[in-house]
């Protein structure tokens, strides 16, 4: 179970190994994030949890499941997440309010930050254990960044500097 609400108020994600945490930031780390010990640094298919969602709605709609994501394809770069940033487009899509519409199931959000685990063809300026951030410049219903382990389009991943954790680079 997940659930949010934007502004001053306050988001909930709940763990399907753990308790519920409360969270007051506009981003969210995983705590229980894979680490580059739980899986080899290839371009093999992996398991991850995501959040999708089958209907549009409230934050009752959420749901934590398992799924494969794939090795990256042309231009694509998969992302071993560590935070991700909540904002209002997100809830709008969840909603189906949004530009577009969602396509069932679909995934959530624009906003991660984490460490580049995989490549593909063609992707210049990224090798594995560079650590990035996404930028919203892509469909969510193609791409989503609320997950362990992502997939995005080489041309919506960017990398940021140093000073900034990854709840901070997922916020901004």
């Amino acid at each position: 179970m997940a659930g949010e609400n934007f502004g001053n108020q306050i988001v909930k994600v709940a763990d399907a190994a753990g308790p519920e945490e409360t969270v007051t930031s506009r981003a969210v780390q995983f705590a229980n994030s894979p680490s580059s010990e739980s899986y080899q640094l290839t371009n093999e298919t992996i398991m991850s949890r995501t959040i999708k969602f089958t209907k549009a709605g409230g934050p009752e709609v959420l749901e934590f499941i398992e799924m494969e994501v794939p090795a990256p394809g042309p231009h694509e770069v998969r992302v071993e997440v560590k935070a991700i940033g909540i904002n209002r487009a997100d809830s709008m899509w969840r909603s189906d309010n949004y530009v577009e519409s969602p396509i069932f199931p679909a995934g959530l959000g624009y906003d991660c930050a984490g460490i580049v685990d995989a490549v593909g063809k063609d992707v210049t300026g990224f090798v594995v254990g560079d650590v990035v951030s996404t930028i919203p410049a892509f469909s969510l219903n193609k791409y989503s960044t609320y997950g362990e382990v992502i997939l995005a389009p080489d041309h919506a991943v960017v990398k940021h500097p140093e000073s900034l954790s990854f709840v901070e680079a997922a916020s901004v």
